[in-house]
């Protein structure tokens, strides 16, 4: 190659090379705002603190499964009154029942979602676990 071709192909290098880190630092500025978005209602918490947490998380759902089941596990069957007043106690009677079995089911769920947070969590936090990769991550994927 002459010289005057190599040089004038370095300014093009340079372009190009300001373009794509600008490109990256845009890009990553934008992923950093995007995470900070997340829902992450447990990124305040220790490494230990979430594993404790979760421990006594899943006893608590061990209990609320078992609960759950032995309530749904009852069949309320409404049975044939005579007198008014007798059927309204028979409707309370399988109301109380059903709504043991919802408060259960309820209790469960929410228990599930939190365990389900906390360990979207601590993934989360093994994948930044390499700080390399997650800052080529920021920079360089398109969301």
């Amino acid at each position: 190659m002459k010289r005057t071709q190599m040089g004038s192909s370095i300014p093009q290098l340079l372009l190009l090379l300001v373009l794509l880190v600008g490109g990256a630092a845009f890009n990553y500025h934008r992923n950093l705002e995007a995470e900070a978005q997340e829902d992450r209602p447990y990124r305040g918490y220790s490494d230990q603190q979430l594993e404790d947490m979760l421990q006594a998380y899943e006893g608590r759902k061990e209990q609320q499964s078992a609960r759950y089941e032995s309530t749904a596990g009852r069949r309320a069957d409404a049975r044939g009154k005579a007198y008014f007043d007798e059927q309204v106690q028979e409707f309370e009677r399988v109301q109380k029942v059903h709504a043991a079995r919802d408060r259960a089911r309820d209790q469960l769920a929410g228990t599930q979602v939190v365990v389900k947070k906390i360990r979207a969590e601590q993934t989360k936090r093994a994948s930044e676990a390499d700080k390399l990769m997650l800052h080529l991550r920021r920079a360089f994927s398109v969301n």
